[in-house]
């Protein structure tokens, strides 16, 4: 910085310092993509804070077995109810706003947060968010039947047990009655 004098005027300045606080690092951070992903285990509690305010925290979690990976919310801050989204391993949205998301044993599945759907209701979170993701087996097994060609066949009078599983998931059943009626 370079200041001109002249002897005939006084200059009168001030520099202001202001001191940085270190503020205490969320030891899951950087996880605000999926290169950075922290990893979750299926079937266990974790713990995380989203801070600071636009903050967004990603994890990873591959599945030990074919089915549906189930969100649970343990305890979260009154301020805010986290918003969840699933990405694929190129950090794509695959599902929104939904609290399953399909999984493949050993393929990688990622899930997001945010404080909120929309950005500018986001705010840091002043208490931790506590979620275990579960894994929910068998009632999958007909998948994919989002087709006529893929339709699971449905017998009459038969009990049939199925999940509309991930959000917008599309379910087609096959129904070949035994005889002329209704159905």
């Amino acid at each position: 910085m370079r200041f001109w004098l002249r002897r005939d005027r006084a200059i009168a300045f001030c520099l202001l310092f202001l001191p940085v606080m270190a503020q205490a690092q969320d030891k899951n951070e950087p996880n605000n993509a999926v290169g950075e992903a922290t990893v979750l285990k299926v079937g266990k509690e974790f713990a995380f804070t989203i801070d600071p305010q636009h903050d967004v925290d990603v994890f990873k979690i591959v599945p030990p077995e074919d089915g549906v990976l189930s969100l649970n919310v343990l305890e979260t801050p009154e301020v805010h109810q986290p918003y969840p989204y699933w990405l694929n391993a190129e950090g794509a949205v695959l599902w929104e706003g939904s609290y399953y998301g399909l999984a493949k044993k050993g393929e990688a599945v990622y899930l997001a947060f945010r404080s909120h759907y929309y950005n500018h209701d986001a705010q840091a979170s002043p208490e931790e968010i506590r979620i275990r993701v579960d894994m929910i087996t068998g009632a999958f097994d007909a998948e994919p039947n989002q087709s006529v060609e893929t339709a699971l066949p449905l017998v009459t009078g038969a009990e049939q047990v199925f999940m509309l599983v991930p959000q917008h998931d599309v379910d087609v059943f096959k129904i070949v009655p035994p005889e002329d009626g209704v159905l």
